[in-house]
């Protein structure tokens, strides 16, 4: 019905809703003082519609159904008008409840489970963990001035460690193997070296990256002497591990040396005399040891860029981190059941929509004029609840000061119990939209 045009009587009748006023009621308020003097001369006030009374509610609502009435007759003849389209009207209105009710039923669900999570063995104690964690690591990001922490993933670390000795041991293995001649020694020890070599790079490189940390002037000795030891005994190691490494290559060169001269018939006694000059066996396996030194000075830059200056700034973001993988653990369900209830949210209010869409498209202008009508009907109930409110007030005080002057009146309440003045003219008095559209049938 989109391209289908409104015809005349319907925007006759549009056009005369749109253009009605209220009436204007100049003698209601002496009407009301009137009607409230009266009632303040009985023996009984009986205020039991939540402390209107039935003189007050005739008084007070008169001209407001007066008003209502009026408006009605031409709001009846547009309703009339618009019956051929008041299906899909009614059927818009109720895609549109539908629409909000998917909100609150998928609200709901995921309030309750909020609930089952909150039930869950091991949540408090997590939450409460992360938020430890989460102190501990602002305040000590404040103190670093919000820089970001040095974090980069643990596994890349151990597995750049494990290149490091993977090439120690693809670098000594052949000599140890020549040394031993036994293959599988041989790669233990290889694999030995690789080991040691990785580990002191490790502490080399955090000691260096964080050398103003630890060894400041700030530090307390013992916290010195701590992290020394570490240092200390790494670099024995690996001095140790080099000169073993020195030791064999050394063999291994005069090992190869002497064999050469055999295959060649050469005195072995003479041979320093036979042989050329050159790099001899001790220069030779310095000279081979640099490719050591190397891969440990490799593994040392490795390790400081693993590493933040400050040890307890990257201790706080890994325990933050362990406590969000603990936490998240426990919430995986509830977080899969809410992703889920989202998408179905989305999914049903996507379909409302389309619906909405395309009766709105099929009702055309006949829906803006009915929608029009229908605020115009609302902007009329609110004037007159603010108007019948207004009187209402009225009527009260001028009833509660005539009955202050009286102290023989009594005043019924709900259910029949007696209330003082006082408590009367405490209390809030007023109509809403729902009271003051039911004073005429539609």
């Amino acid at each position: 019905m989109s391209s289908e045009r409104v015809d005349a009587s319907m925007r006759e009748c549009f056009e005369k809703c749109q253009n009605w006023k209220l009436p204007e009621y100049d003698d209601v308020e002496h009407k009301v003082c009137d009607a409230a003097a009266q009632e303040a001369s009985h023996a009984a006030v009986f205020c039991r519609n939540a402390g209107i009374t039935q003189s007050m509610h005739l008084t007070c609502t008169s001209h407001v159904i007066d008003a209502l009435s009026r408006f009605q007759l031409i709001y009846s003849d547009f309703m009339a008008s618009c019956s051929p389209f008041i299906d899909k009207i009614e059927q818009i209105g109720q895609l549109e409840d539908q629409y909000r009710r998917v909100d609150e039923e998928v609200d709901q669900q995921i309030r309750d489970e909020e609930v089952t999570l909150k039930a869950t063995a091991g949540y408090d104690e997590a939450c409460e963990d992360l938020r430890e964690a989460s102190l501990r690591y602002k305040r000590i990001r404040q103190l670093e001035g919000n820089r970001d922490v040095v974090m980069r993933p643990m596994w890349m670390y151990v597995l750049l460690l494990m290149l490091v000795a993977t090439g120690e041991v693809m670098i000594n293995y052949n000599f140890m193997l020549e040394f031993m001649d036994i293959p599988a020694f041989a790669f233990a020890s290889a694999a030995a070296v690789g080991g040691v070599v990785a580990w002191a790079s490790h502490e080399h490189g955090r000691a260096l990256k964080q050398f103003t940390f630890y060894f400041g002037s700030h530090v307390r000795p013992e916290e010195k002497k701590h992290v020394g030891w570490q240092f200390a005994v790494a670099s024995l190691f690996l001095a140790v591990v080099f000169v073993a490494i020195y030791y064999v290559r050394y063999i291994a060169v005069v090992n190869s040396e002497v064999n050469m001269l055999r295959e060649i018939g050469a005195n072995i006694l003479n041979s320093a005399k036979q042989t050329s000059t050159g790099m001899g066996p001790n220069a030779s396996a310095l000279t081979s040891l640099g490719s050591n030194a190397a891969v440990w000075g490799i593994s040392i830059w490795i390790s400081t860029i693993f590493h933040d200056r400050n040890p307890h700034y990257m201790e706080a973001a890994q325990q933050k981190k362990n406590a969000e993988g603990r936490l998240k653990k426990i919430t995986r369900i509830r977080d899969a059941n809410v992703k889920a209830l989202n998408s179905s949210r989305a999914v049903k209010r996507e379909q409302a929509r389309n619906e909405i869409k395309a009766l709105t498209e099929d009702l055309g202008e006949h829906l803006s004029l009915y929608k029009q009508v229908q605020a115009k009907r609302d902007k009329i109930i609110s004037h007159l609840v603010n108007d019948a409110n207004r009187y209402i007030v009225l009527y009260k005080q001028t009833l509660v000061d005539l009955l202050l002057g009286n102290g023989d009146v009594k005043i019924y309440g709900d259910n029949n119990e007696i209330m003082s003045t006082e408590d009367y003219e405490r209390m809030n008095v007023s109509v809403d939209e729902n009271y003051i559209s039911q004073l005429i049938r539609w």
